[in-house]
């Protein structure tokens, strides 16, 4: 599985046009991988424009998406040691800009609020560790200023 993660991780390098991968890792002797990074060329250095991920010093995945042209852009994602998603969002150009959801280790739903250019916007909703709960607290926002 690993494996196949990371030929995936690869390829969206390749396909975003990326000119090289930068990797780092846990140990000296390189068999433990923290992290992978698509970079592009720009003047005299290099910036990550692509797909990344962390690991875990037990390799597996603790978070995953992409930059263009050194700032986080489109879907984000953490995950618990466990491989449990935890946490789930949207940027744009590095900044928040859609449904933004967070996750207990259980995979319930803990979360959920709506990021317009970086601010809250709208219903920010809390649940409890339940199945299919409904909102135990809903906050209210406008342009980032809770209502």
């Amino acid at each position: 599985m690993k494996l196949i993660t990371f030929i995936l991780f690869l390829s969206l390098c390749y396909l975003g046009q990326a000119q090289d991968t930068i990797r780092t890792y846990y140990n000296t002797d390189q068999t433990q991988l923290k992290t992978v990074h698509c970079v592009q060329s720009q003047g005299t250095g290099k910036m990550y424009h692509g797909a990344f991920s962390v690991f875990y010093p037990n390799q597996s995945i603790k978070s995953s998406g992409n930059y263009s042209l050194g700032q986080l852009h489109g879907d984000y994602s953490e995950y618990s040691k466990s491989g449990t998603l935890i946490l789930k969002c949207r940027y744009t150009n590095g900044i928040l800009n859609g449904e933004h959801k967070s996750y207990y280790e259980s995979g319930n739903i803990q979360e959920r609020k709506l990021y317009i250019n970086g601010k809250l916007q709208g219903d920010r909703k809390y649940f409890p560790d339940q199945k299919d709960a409904t909102p135990n607290k809903i906050e209210k926002y406008q342009m980032g200023s809770k209502l």
